[in-house]
Order: structure tokens, then sequence, then C-alpha cells
């Protein structure tokens, strides 16, 4: 069955006609924003793009380009979206200077006095933080924002969530090779007070520029943070042989990251402790996440993204994983969660790229995971592989198939796919949420759901961005409901 609607595009004044195959229910996908960079909604490292109170969604994106270059400029945008009546707000720029820096994705929160909170511009600097000037409102320009100080420090990557001991922000400090800690906003002096100890620095004890990428979710009582990382190799040096891959026999660079650990911290006594609940001395070097964090040894299988990870039916942290398999270039989504005294690793559905951002949650007693999939391959000369390759003359590396990708494919994208699972073994594929341009094909990333006030997951919405495949200068922001 086929249902129809219209959606909308900002700043482009013809609408788009898309359409859904959905059997089971009515569902509506509205779009947003144009002119967006690669990730304009960020991957799970980032976090969040959307603030729901009440009925209104409050949005922020990397939009509104201002070249004609593969590689775009943007500037950091914001609108809202009226869930009852299926309308938007103003849409407008937050800062007029533009960036072609992905990283500089904007996040978004509410603080403790319901003034909407922005920051934007991180990548290894102390980005820009707008507050808006009225309560539960983000006004009609910039000109109704206050900057705000924020960490005075190298961040990348920060993470918003509301702990039961205030707003937390978790970030890596520094570059690549940098270390991952939290500060926590002190609600009497509404300022931000670091917490002393790093949770990881991979590349102490001798392991020189290794590094990790992380995702965090609080516990249901947000008096814990539980984290998911991975570990590579950054090798700044530029040696081919530290970034050989034994298990595919190839050069692979730090495109691709190993292993699944797992940390978790008490946000009161600042005490780390593993899954088997042994405190842990932080900072979290290689070799103590190697003895004391391993989940998943994943023996030179490599990952792009880092793992979602969510709470499960038995309280435990799960995880949805995408790592490759039998090649370089096979991918397939795992479902890890600890069963009978050992993590076990379900198989989902393959994949096509390392990057492809898919979605995890536990609703109504089951799993649910939203996956971005395709059957083709996808690589571009962007890809920081194929750079180092040139660059060293080194042609004997079996991962490049052909160009056959854009700038906005360098991390995936795909169709969406969700599937459902009981246990969490067995898992049966339920229904397509992509979106259908009947005029020309395109592709999907960065799965994102949307929080309530209390930062708990809701099935109902959900995120993510996409490109046309031929023309990946049109792009779209989209919102869909489960009516």
């Amino acid at each position: 069955m086929i249902r129809k609607f219209i959606t909308i595009f900002f700043l482009i004044i013809s609408s788009h006609l898309w359409s859904q195959e959905n059997v089971e229910s009515l569902n509506s996908i509205y779009s947003f924003g144009q002119g967006g960079n690669i990730k304009m909604l960020y991957d799970r490292r980032q976090r969040p793009q959307v603030l729901k109170l009440g009925d209104i969604l409050y949005l922020v994106y990397n939009g509104n380009r201002v070249n004609l270059d593969e590689k775009p400029k943007t500037t950091p945008m914001i609108t809202s979206f009226n869930i009852k009546t299926k309308k938007f707000g103003p849409t407008f720029s937050l800062d007029n200077n533009s960036s072609s820096d992905h990283h500089h994705c904007p996040i978004i929160w509410v603080d403790d006095k319901m003034k909407i909170n922005v920051v934007y511009g991180t990548h290894n600097s102390s980005g820009y933080h707008l507050i808006s000037k009225n309560e539960s409102s983000i006004g009609r320009s910039k000109d109704d924002w206050v900057k705000k100080s924020f960490l005075d420090t190298k961040v990348s990557y920060p993470s918003y969530s509301k702990s039961a001991y205030g707003d937390l922000i978790y970030f890596r400090e520094g570059g690549h090779t940098g270390h991952w800690k939290y500060a926590i906003k002190q609600e009497q002096t509404q300022s931000w007070a670091y917490v002393e100890n790093t949770t990881t620095n991979l590349d102490m004890g001798g392991m020189f520029e290794w590094s990790s990428y992380h995702s965090i979710r609080l516990s249901h009582d947000r008096k814990f943070f539980h984290i998911a990382f991975i570990s590579y190799d950054d090798n700044k040096e530029n040696n081919p042989g530290r970034y050989f891959n034994e298990r595919y026999n190839t050069i692979v660079t730090n495109d691709f990251k190993y292993n699944l650990y797992y940390l978790r911290v008490d946000l009161k006594t600042q005490k780390a402790y593993n899954f088997s609940g042994k405190q842990l001395v932080l900072p979290i070097d290689l070799q103590s996440a190697n003895k004391d964090c391993i989940v998943w040894n994943t023996q030179g299988r490599g990952a792009g993204i880092p793992p979602e990870i969510i709470i499960d039916k038995n309280g435990n942290p799960a995880f949805l994983h995408l790592i490759t398999e039998k090649t370089i270039d096979d991918f397939n989504y795992y479902f890890v969660q600890f069963l009978n005294g050992e993590w076990v690793k379900s198989p989902i559905r393959t994949s096509n790229h390392q990057w492809n951002n898919g979605g995890l949650l536990y609703k109504d007693n089951k799993y649910f995971s939203y996956l971005i999939v395709g059957d083709k391959v996808t690589r571009t000369k962007y890809d920081d592989a194929i750079n180092f390759l040139k660059k060293n003359n080194l042609k004997n590396w079996t991962k490049i198939n052909e160009m056959n990708g854009h700038y906005m494919d360098k991390h995936g994208g795909g169709d969406i796919e969700e599937w459902v699972s009981i246990d969490g073994i067995n898992w049966e594929f339920s229904k397509k949420v992509t979106p259908i341009n009947k005029k020309s094909k395109w592709k999907f990333n960065n799965i994102q759901f949307i929080n309530d006030f209390s930062g708990e997951q809701l099935k109902e919405y959900i995120l993510f961005y996409g490109w046309e495949d031929n023309d990946p200068k049109k792009t779209s922001a989209f919102i869909y409901l489960e009516n």
C-alpha cells in the first residue's frame, strides 16, 4: 500500500511529493532544511539535534549552504515543528559565518530555567554557546539569543544528557589522541565544573597515538552513565605498517576501529566500574581496556561508528554494532547482549558501509532496530584511506573496488529498514522506513531518536537526513512520525 503526503523543503519554492510503503500503520515523514553538509544531523557521538517540549520539536542542523562546491559550507540552523498541527515554525541561521567542517554541527537542550541552549562549532575548539532570551522559545532570528561561555577547553564530539545532578556534557578533550571526559553544570553558579578524572586516555602506557570513539547512555535513574567505545591506532606519523590489518592482509588506515568496550561511571562518586562491577582506576588506557572493559574482541574485524548502547529488558547494557565480516567490504549489524554468563552476538542484517548509523531501542517488550542498509559498497575519493594510499604510492590495497560515490557518501548511506526481535537473538524484518521520492533515488543516514523531557527515548519519533544520489547538493533532514 502506498500512502502519500507532502513534505516541505525550507528555502525552496517548490515542494516535493514523497511516499512511504507501510502495511502496518499510517506513518508520516516530514522534511526540513536544505543545503546541508554531510552529517547535517550528526551521528551518535554528538547529540542531540532535537529537543521536545510539549507538542513542539526544536531542531538544529547544518544547512543553508553558501557555495556550489561538492564540499559545502554551511551555517548552524534552527527551526521548530508542531506535532499536532504538523506545521513548521520560523527557520533561521544562528550565525552568519559558514564552515565546511561537518563537526561544527549544533546540539540543543533546555536548562533548568527553561531556556533553550545551542552549542556549535566544536572541533578541537571551545565552540560557541547560545541561550534563548525567552523561555521555551527560539524566537525568530539570532537576535533573540545571547552568547554565553561554554567549556574553556578544546572540545570535540560534545553530547548532552540531563543527569540527576545537573546538565552533563560528555566530550573528547583535544584532538584525535585526546582523552574523553565530562562536565556538569552547577545550579548554584550556573557554571560548568570539569570532573577531575578523564574516563579514557588510550595512548597512555606506551601505546603511542591510540585513540577511541564513544557513545553514552544515562541509567534510568540518571545517576550513572554507560559508555560504549571502540579503539584504533590514529597513526599520525602515517606509518603503513601500523595500518596493516593481519586478518584481511591489507592496509586499512584509521577508517576502521576495533573491539567493543564497556565502562560505567557513578556521577556522584566519580568512580568507574566494568560490567562485572569491578572498580577501575581512571583514566582507562589501552591495556586496562583490553583487560577489564572488553565486551567483544573483534580480532581484526573493524567498525567505523561506535556502538549504540541501550539498557535491555534485564537491566543490562546491550549494543547495536556494525562491523566487517569475511572481507573488509562485507558488513553486518549485530545485537550484543549478556545472556547466561556470556556476551551473545546475534546478527541482524547486512549493510554497505562501516559508518552507517542505525538506531536501537527497547519498547513494549520488544527490541526495535532501525538500520541503514544497501547492497553495494560505497567508496569515494574523499575516503581517508584512499587519500593515504595515493599520497604514499601504495597500490596493493584490496579495499578499493571503484570510486562510486560523492562527498556526501563518504560516511555511508542507504535505505532505512525496521527490524524487530522479542529475545534479541531472532530478528525479523518489519517494514521500510525509507521515504520514496517520486523523481529520484535518495540515500539516508544517522538515525536519531527523540527523547522526552526526562531523557527517555520515544519510539514514535525518529530523525535522519538524506541526499539525492545523482545530485548530492540536494539534501534534507526528516522527521518520521508514527501516528
